[in-house]
């Protein structure tokens, strides 16, 4: 009879130590962190979120149809050694620039920050080099550009990607790495400020 008791507390033991189990392996318990709901839920990747940009529908007529349209043209045909992504944010872009061996900057890659202002394209949009930042006459080492499209020359019938081959053209037509000779005036700005009253460096900066 000990016997069988013994046999039918082990059978239950062995039991309950499964359905305990299995219970903390639905909330995926650790002991150090205590419970936790189990989350199916995945964070979207930004391949994923690139996709419900070009995906979802905007008027054409609007600011977002726009920025929309612009996109779907870059990723179609993108510009030699450019590319871009784009985050949760349809008006925040990322423009990547990598620079032929020929240039000053041989094989280097630096980043374009985009932001899209609400009246775009009316108003042209932010656009600053995200650190470390290209040495060139023109760019400052908060990020600024000197650059008349970003401010005066700015016309509705321009884009996004006009202002990254702009800057790509400048930066590789460069004989030599240097800075503004104003750069210590402006290093300390923030970057991306609209440049309504901005005086160029000079005609074709």
């Amino acid at each position: 009879m000990k016997i069988l008791d013994s046999l039918g507390l082990r059978s239950l033991r062995k039991s309950l130590t499964k359905s305990i189990n299995n219970v903390l392996s639905f909330f995926s318990f650790n002991p150090n962190e205590g419970l936790k709901e189990h989350n199916n839920k995945k964070t979207p990747s930004k391949n994923k979120i690139k996709s419900v940009h070009l995906t979802k529908s905007h008027p054409t007529t609007t600011r977002l149809g726009r920025i929309q349209s612009e996109l779907k043209a870059f990723l179609k045909s993108p510009p030699p050694h450019i590319r871009v992504t784009v985050g949760s944010n349809l008006s925040q872009w990322i423009i990547h620039l990598t620079f032929p061996p020929t240039t000053a900057y041989p094989n280097e890659t630096y980043k374009l920050k985009i932001t899209f202002p609400s009246d775009y394209p009316t108003s042209p949009p932010s656009c600053y080099f995200l650190k470390p930042t290209p040495a060139h006459e023109h760019v400052y080492t908060n990020g600024d550009i000197c650059l008349s499209l970003l401010g005066s020359d700015w016309r509705p019938t321009m884009s996004a990607e006009t202002l990254a081959v702009s800057i790509m053209s400048m930066l590789s037509s460069a004989g030599e790495k240097s800075r503004p000779m104003d750069n210590s005036a402006h290093a300390a700005a923030k970057p991306g400020g609209r440049q309504d009253n901005w005086v160029y460096h000079d005609d074709s900066c």
